[in-house]
This record gives structure tokens, sequence and C-alpha cells, in this order.
């Protein structure tokens, strides 16, 4: 990932929050009483303009039933929701082929090439 700025990692933190909220269905107000704080200040906290303790982020984490790396870009977690997300409608012939492919592909990442 590369270096981002505070204002900027703040904001992107407080996207994946939302995110992961509206995938849920819940209101702002519902997310904040989850967590013990306000709706104005989940409000704030969404739109990156109120920075966030490392235990409100962890709150926020167990409460969305996410890991706390998954609200930073390019996380594993994140990046395994949005395939589950495009495979969805797949039909299921065809998600185990891709799942069988990624088995493969998997597999030779961990073998090491000989003559090296």
């Amino acid at each position: 990932m590369a270096m981002v700025g505070a204002a900027e990692l703040y904001r992107m933190i407080g996207t994946r929050i939302r995110q992961e909220r509206e995938r849920r269905g819940w209101t702002q107000g519902e997310l904040a009483d989850h967590v013990g704080l306000g709706r104005t200040s989940m409000t704030n906290i969404e739109g990156g303009r109120q920075r966030l303790l490392v235990h409100q982020l962890w709150q926020i984490s167990r409460a969305l039933s996410i890991h706390p790396s998954d609200f930073f870009q390019d996380s594993p977690s994140a990046q395994a929701q949005s395939i589950e997300e495009l495979l969805a409608s797949v039909p299921e012939k065809e998600r185990n082929f891709v799942a069988e492919v990624v088995k493969k592909g998997a597999h030779r990442g961990r073998t090491k090439p000989s003559g090296d």
C-alpha cells in the first residue's frame, strides 16, 4: 500500500466503515449504538472528519464482525470479500472451476522452481 497522509487515511477508514455498515443494512445510529458512540460521531467518522482511537476502531470492527485490518485498502480480507461478491451471481459449476484454478495457482506458488 502506498503511503497516505493522515486525512486520506481517516477518509479511507471511514469509507470502509460505511461500506460494511451499509452491507449489513444498518443505519449510522444502529452502528453507533453497538459501539457506544453518538450518531453524529459515526457520521463524522465515516466522513473522515473525526479521528478514531484504537479501541474505537476495534469496537467498530467487532460490531461489524470484521478484522481491523479490513479497514485498510488492499487488505486480504477486503479482497476476498470483493471476490466473493463477484462470484455470488456465477453458477455453481463455474464457481467450482474458479476455485480449482485458484487452488492450482496457490499450490504452484508454494513450490520452489528447481534449478534456482
